[in-house]
């Protein structure tokens, strides 16, 4: 039976925590080390965790289970393309 990742108990406290008290708009997490795979279970916590977040998660395709980046990101949040000023 293959292991489902999850956040650790502790950072769960940390995290919810730190989003009580500073309530950032953006929060970046580095270097998670989750391979591509991985993401669903743990985007999953994040959303039950952080309803009002969104993830956005890159991950080492080079080398697995090296490095990663999720940022967290609250409300509404609009694209916008490169170009300069019109």
């Amino acid at each position: 039976m293959a292991c489902v990742p999850q956040l650790k108990p502790e950072n769960v406290s940390l995290l919810t925590e730190l989003v009580a008290k500073y309530e950032p708009s953006v929060l970046c997490l580095q270097e998670h080390k989750l391979q591509e795979k991985d993401v669903p279970p743990i985007e999953k916590q994040l959303a039950e965790l952080l309803p009002s977040y969104t993830a956005h998660w890159t991950c080492s395709t080079e080398k697995k289970g090296y490095s990663g980046l999720v940022v967290l990101t609250r409300g509404a949040w609009v694209a916008v393309g490169g170009g300069g000023a019109s």
